[in-house]
């Protein structure tokens, strides 16, 4: 039997994921029925300061990296480039995604 577990198929299934995760969150956030603590938190940031809700996420998954490393007692640059990878794509799908499905007739 054939392995499906190619890094080709572990990315289309990471971006697929990765899309159908950051549409949720925006129908989530855009209809006010509550989100993660952290998507929760940076609304209510950008609430009050009036700035890009996708700087607002960057920033907490930037501390989430941070605080990773330190509970894990070593730096692991594999692990904090992946994580900062996903936190990066996912802030800039947050405010990607309300202006594509606004601007649809």
């Amino acid at each position: 039997m054939r392995k499906n577990n190619s890094l080709s198929i572990r990315l289309i299934a990471f971006f697929i994921s990765l899309l159908i995760n950051a549409l949720g969150n925006v129908f989530t956030i855009y209809s006010n029925l509550g989100s993660s603590i952290w998507t929760t938190a940076a609304v209510n940031l950008n609430d009050i300061f009036k700035g890009p809700l996708s700087i607002y996420i960057l920033a907490f998954g930037i501390f989430n990296i941070i605080v990773n490393q330190i509970l894990i007692g070593h730096l692991d640059y594999i692990r904090a480039l992946g994580e900062f990878a996903y936190t990066l794509l996912f802030s800039y799908l947050i405010d990607f995604f309300p202006d594509y499905l606004l601007n649809l007739d």
